[in-house]
């Protein structure tokens, strides 16, 4: 009987930090897959400008004068840790850039290119020789270029759209895209286009029953999904007492490919305030949730067996 030990996490946004101990998870873990379940890049340019004198910056609603090379090479780490990219670049040239979206485009995705590219070799420098499979996909909030960067590694599968067959039994099914949100991110369907694209690929696996729907939106109401609820212009809501309102933010598309196929395991991510899991039918789901900005990796350990499937899970933080 063919058993595995399975880490999986998600929704790092950029976070130098993150990645990090998502590699080392694997030694730590003894896992013998890992899984990052997409949303692997960040949002922020910081530009660190040239002056006569050195550089300046503003990072976390801090001043930066930086005076000698030593006090740069400190200060890109601090920004890179949590997820932001550090551009060091003249005024002029953010001028000229900011405004115009297509040069805002074309900057962020080559920071994000090239981060990502030293990611892949990082993977490939660390897991070489280990015998530990690593499967990472784009989440919604990446844009379409980062494909390129991802299948440049020898040792991490860009597993997006693509069915991986784990034991003999176990096959997982891998989907970044989301449903549409507020935020008009680049991986957006609609519920019904979502559908018409996953389901075909579920049509592909040979035994639903045994397989892993690693779906980066999470089934909608199903407890993994719940978020603080905002208003057309993006502001929260809350109630008289001050406290947020909260509501489930998932997808009922792929709340209704779990409950027709009933998957042996769902991987989500998505809403980082929903770590936690869902029992929906013979499905037993995950969303570990995501901490990114601190500099924290949440994840779930889970052990798998070819004819018990999931045997036991931990939620893990560090």
């Amino acid at each position: 009987m063919a058993e595995l030990t399975l880490f999986f996490a998600t929704d790092i946004h950029g976070s130098e930090t993150c990645w990090r101990k998502f590699l080392n998870a694997a030694k730590v873990y003894k896992a013998d897959v890992m899984v990052l379940g997409g949303d692997m890049t960040g949002k922020v340019i910081v530009p660190i400008y040239t002056t006569q004198n050195g550089w300046q910056a503003t990072w976390k609603e801090q001043d930066y004068n930086i005076n000698t090379k030593a006090e740069l090479d400190e200060l890109v780490p601090a920004i890179r840790g949590p997820g932001a990219y550090p551009y060091v670049t003249t005024r002029e040239e953010i001028d000229a850039v900011v405004g115009d979206a297509e040069a805002e485009h074309a900057l962020f995705t080559k920071l994000k290119m090239d981060v990502l590219r030293g990611w892949m070799a990082l993977a490939d420098e660390r897991l070489a020789g280990t015998g530990v499979r690593c499967f990472v996909m784009a989440g919604n909030d990446d844009p379409y270029e980062i494909d390129e960067a991802l299948g440049s590694a020898r040792t991490v599968v860009n597993t997006d759209r693509l069915i991986v067959q784990l034991t003999d039994r176990i096959a997982m099914l891998s989907f970044g895209a989301s449903t549409v949100t507020p935020w008009h991110s680049p991986r957006e369907l609609s519920e019904d286009e979502y559908l018409r694209q996953v389901e075909p690929l579920v049509g592909q696996l040979a035994a639903p029953e045994r397989a892993i729907f690693n779906f980066h939106d999470p089934p909608y109401n199903s407890d993994i999904d719940v978020a603080p609820q905002i208003d057309d212009l993006l502001r929260v809501q809350y109630r008289a007492t001050g406290e947020p309102i909260y509501a489930p933010v998932g997808s009922r598309s792929v709340r209704a490919l779990v409950e027709k196929y009933q998957p042996m395991l769902g991987l989500h991510g998505h809403v980082h305030e929903g770590r936690g899991r869902y029992k929906m039918g013979r499905t037993v789901g995950f969303n570990p949730g995501s901490d990114y900005t601190e500099g924290m990796l949440r994840g779930v350990l889970i052990k798998l067996s070819d004819h018990k499937g999931v045997r036991e899970y931990s939620f893990t933080m560090g």
